[in-house]
């Protein structure tokens, strides 16, 4: 289920800067005109927020399996 949600952060954070700057790069051509600036410029965050929601829950666990591996070497180390 966790793999679920991370991985659905990650295509929503990679859609939304997607579509971003495909819609700068549309109006820097001048084929569209019609969304605003700040816009596309809150979608691009939005995209960047949710892929940084998605890199903190992957550190979680890398947190956690730091500390499993931590509190082993600290009982080995007493042991010798």
């Amino acid at each position: 289920m966790k793999d679920r949600i991370d991985l659905l952060l990650r295509i929503i954070a990679f859609g939304l800067i997607s579509v971003a700057v495909l819609v700068l790069l549309l109006k820097w051509v001048g084929i569209i005109h019609s969304p605003n600036f700040e816009d596309v410029i809150i979608a691009w965050l939005s995209g960047l927020t949710a892929q940084m929601f998605s890199v903190e829950r992957r550190l979680s666990k890398l947190i956690e399996r730091n500390e499993i591996i931590w509190s082993d070497f600290k009982k080995r180390k007493k042991l010798f």
